[in-house]
């Protein structure tokens, strides 16, 4: 577990991080992404088997799009409750989204970390 004392979204935050997990930088914050836990895994579990034919360099359709969204929240809510999809939608670019799947599903042992 990691304290962390910054600011995200323009918003003082002083946490506790409840789960560890991989240190990512987004917007110039350092966020802790968790791995998904097993109720989370069997839930988005359709979503977690879409991930197998989604190649992010190529283009991402919306249903793809919305399934990493629903992901990468769902990791990310484990250690900041109050983070909303809309605030994710604007803080994940095309350039940061690989690098924080890639973090949540390494750290659940689905596949490599590749930061």
């Amino acid at each position: 577990m990691e304290i962390l004392s910054n600011t995200k979204n323009g918003q003082q935050q002083n946490n506790l991080v409840k789960y560890e997990g991989v240190p990512i930088t987004i917007e110039g914050e350092e966020w802790i992404i968790p791995a998904l836990n097993i109720a989370q895994a069997r839930q988005l579990r359709p979503q977690i088997e879409m991930l197998t034919s989604i190649s992010i360099d190529s283009g991402l359709t919306d249903v793809q799009l919305d399934a990493l969204i629903t992901i990468i929240h769902a990791a990310l809510i484990r250690n900041y409750p109050d983070l909303t999809k809309d605030v994710l939608e604007t803080m994940l670019t095309l350039a940061n989204i690989k690098r924080v799947i890639s973090a949540i599903m390494g750290a659940g042992g689905f596949f490599a970390n590749h930061n």
